[in-house]
Formats: structure tokens, C-alpha cells, sequence
């Protein structure tokens, strides 16, 4: 546990000195176009419930498992194979973020944030409540799976702005330092977000949402 403990406390600095305004950069970004988008797609419901069907079917294993697990005999277990697959829905998705900056140059972990908060806009143009929405259909596991994807995200461009500075030959982090603590990060704080973020998804919100919808 002491050994646990020391690597969180080591970590946690270098998301303070390395990632975090990258983390908060993607905060921003993503919360301004998921706003533009879904100002746009207001007026498109037709174009709107095409991305929700797109996405329903995409996420169907999901979907079928929300549907049906609160008719299930075991409440506890069907929650649970929910949960389980919200998490390994996300950790790719968190996974992706993070592999996608190991290409310098690119802006791959921006255009996958970009695709999230596309969906995240369909979701809230698809209603005539959207801050309802957000505020009960969404935040109550938003704020550990955003999170989760803002740091993720933070590594990937972290990876990406090292790797430039590799090829330019300017000064960086060396690779030793970057992909350890990096990977500790992913490890210790990004799945643990994930799994938070999965079991509210899968217990909470659908409890949430009986109250106030």
C-alpha cells in the first residue's frame, strides 16, 4: 500500500507540471464544440437521429445489456456485465487518446475529441431538455468519464509535443520519463476514472434519471 501511495503521490506532480493545462486545454475544446455542434444540430433533428441510431447500433451490446438489465433476475450481475462493458467501451476509447499522440505532428487525440463531443451534442439536440439532460442524464458519471478522457487526451498530445521536439532537436522529457510516467498515469489514475465513471453509468444515472425525467 505504501508503494501504491508513493507512486500516486509522484504521479500527481507530474499531471501538475506536465499535463495539466494540456488537461484543461481539452476541457475547454471539448465543452466550446460540443456547445457549437449542438447549436447546429438543434435545427437538424433529422441528422440528429441518424448519429443516435448510428451510435445506438455501434454501442449495441451496450445498449441491450441498459435495456434489459433492470428485468434481469439478478439485479446485482446484470449491473455488473454492464459495467463491465461500459469500461471496456471506454478504456479503448481512453487508450486511442492517449496511442494516437505517439504520431508528432498530428492532432489525432483534437479530431477524436472533436468525435466524442459529436456525440455527446446529438444526445443533447435529441430532447427539448438538454440541460436536464446534462445535468441528470449525463454528469452524474460525465465527471469521472470526461475526466478520464480530458487526461487521457493529455497524454496523447504530452507524446506528441515530446516526440516533435525529438525530431526538431530541441530540449524534452526523455523517453525513459516520458513513457513511465505516462504509463503510470494511464494506470493508475485514467482506468481508475474509467471504472468510477462505468459503474455510475451502469447503478446511478438510470436511478438519477427515473427521479427526474
Amino acid at each position: 500500500m505504501q508503494f501504491i501511495a508513493l507512486q500516486y503521490k509522484a504521479n500527481w506532480k507530474f499531471i501538475k507540471s506536465k499535463l495539466a493545462r494540456l488537461f484543461w486545454f481539452n476541457c475547454i475544446f471539448f465543452s466550446l464544440i460540443t456547445f457549437l455542434l449542438y447549436l447546429y444540430l438543434a435545427k437538424h433533428s433529422e441528422f440528429v437521429q441518424n448519429i443516435i441510431a448510428w451510435f445506438n447500433q455501434s454501442k449495441q451490446d451496450i445498449v441491450t445489456s441498459m435495456q434489459t438489465q433492470t428485468t434481469s433476475p439478478s439485479y446485482f450481475g446484470a449491473h455488473m456485465h454492464t459495467t463491465w462493458l461500459l469500461f471496456l467501451n471506454n478504456i479503448k476509447v481512453n487508450f486511442l487518446f492517449a496511442a494516437l499522440g505517439v504520431l508528432p505532428f498530428m492532432a489525432f487525440p483534437t479530431m477524436f475529441l472533436a468525435i466524442n463531443s459529436f456525440v455527446l451534442a446529438a444526445v443533447l439536440a435529441v430532447g427539448n431538455m438538454p440541460f436536464k439532460t446534462l445535468l441528470w442524464g449525463i454528469m452524474p458519471h460525465g465527471i469521472f468519464e470526461f475526466c478520464s478522457w480530458f487526461l487521457a487526451a493529455a497524454i496523447g498530445f504530452y507524446f506528441s509535443i515530446n516526440l516533435c521536439e525529438i525530431y526538431l532537436k530541441k530540449p524534452h522529457d526523455s523517453v525513459k520519463y516520458i513513457f513511465k510516467n505516462a504509463g503510470i498515469c494511464f494506470l493508475f489514475f485514467v482506468v481508475p476514472l474509467t471504472l468510477i465513471g462505468a459503474f455510475v453509468e451502469a447503478f446511478l444515472t438510470p436511478e438519477i434519471c427515473k427521479w427526474f425525467f
